[in-house]
């Protein structure tokens, strides 16, 4: 759960400027970091789509095997864990966003054995 107090410190402590006309795509939407970012870019108001497996992303979706769509994105934000990111890559080129932040976590590495 995303607690409010949380936010208005993002909001009090972060400059919005940069990306104030962005137009973000977000994959991962579901996940705990895309739940937060979700969060944070609507309270912004920056206009993004977001691509989740689940029905909480504005898009359904997968990233492995998703027809994307035909809207230029300035930024593609790619939180979509351990998935093969070349289809998101082809569409930030087709698209010809200016940042791409690639997004990962302790998953990549596999399971430690005890």
């Amino acid at each position: 759960m995303i607690d409010p107090k949380d936010l208005d410190y993002i909001f009090d402590n972060v400059d919005f400027t940069e990306i104030r006309n962005a137009r973000i795509f977000l994959t991962g939407g579901s996940g705990w970091f895309g739940k937060w970012l979700t969060a944070i870019l609507k309270k912004a108001g920056i206009e993004f789509d977001v691509l989740s497996r689940t029905s909480t992303g504005t898009i359904k979706g997968d990233v492995r095997s998703f027809c994307y769509p035909e809207k230029k994105y300035t930024d593609i934000i790619y939180l979509a864990g351990e998935s093969d990111i070349r289809h998101t890559l082809e569409f930030a080129k087709k698209c010809n966003c200016q940042r791409f932040l690639f997004g990962s976590s302790g998953a990549v590495y596999g399971v430690t054995p005890p």
